[in-house]
């Protein structure tokens, strides 16, 4: 959702070579998990002033990867109108998806526009999943020196979110762990689309 420049240079490090490596990787994580699993890679966008059927595709950041394969939806709200709170219908996107049998979602951001998208998605009675790798929080764990592997399954995902809670660097963290894990592991579970942590932990 939302493969959007300034978006994406929002989390930028302004260094070329480093944001160069991390959509690089962003990337690789979209073609190897699904287009090489022959999923149909959508990129919801905005629409443009007074057209909301065409999308804008001059806030799109070309250095994401889109194929010639991959589709666009087009969100019917300027990204004026979403800076302004005013969302997009989520039925209307979903009305685009008829017949999807797993639907997984990435992009910006995850606790709002992927989270409302995932929930409507899963109110309408579909298989949803979010892929937080393929949305901001991947640029929010690189930030913190760490850059998600191409490949990994929703355990892995579930006991390295676990870990870096235990191993942050940050004293504060560190000291909120068992209690963050909790926090965390009952948000999840009414979020049923999010990776669910290990009840052991």
């Amino acid at each position: 959702m939302y493969p959007i420049k300034g978006y994406i240079n929002n989390e930028s490090t302004g260094d070329k070579v480093e944001d160069g490596i991390r959509l690089q990787r962003l990337n690789d994580i979209i073609a190897c998990r699904y287009r090489k699993r022959s999923y149909l890679v959508y990129w919801l966008v905005f629409c443009r002033e007074g057209a909301i059927t065409e999308p804008d595709m001059s806030l799109v950041d070309p250095r994401m990867n889109i194929r010639e394969r991959d589709k666009f939806v087009v969100a019917p709200v300027t990204r004026e109108q979403i800076r302004l709170s005013i969302y997009p219908c989520c039925k209307r996107i979903l009305s685009h998806f008829v017949g999807v049998t797993e639907f997984v979602l990435g992009g910006f951001h995850q606790t709002d526009c992927v989270d409302k998208m995932a929930r409507a998605a899963c109110d309408e009675g579909m298989r949803v999943r979010v892929d937080e790798d393929t949305t901001d929080c991947f640029f929010m764990n690189a930030n913190c020196g760490y850059l998600s592997p191409i490949y990994r399954t929703p355990q892995e995902y579930a006991l390295d979110f676990v870990g870096q809670l235990r191993n942050s660097k940050d004293s504060f963290v560190r000291s909120l762990s068992p209690v963050s894990i909790r926090d965390h592991q009952e948000e999840r579970r009414r979020k049923p689309w999010l990776v669910q942590l290990p009840s052991e932990v």
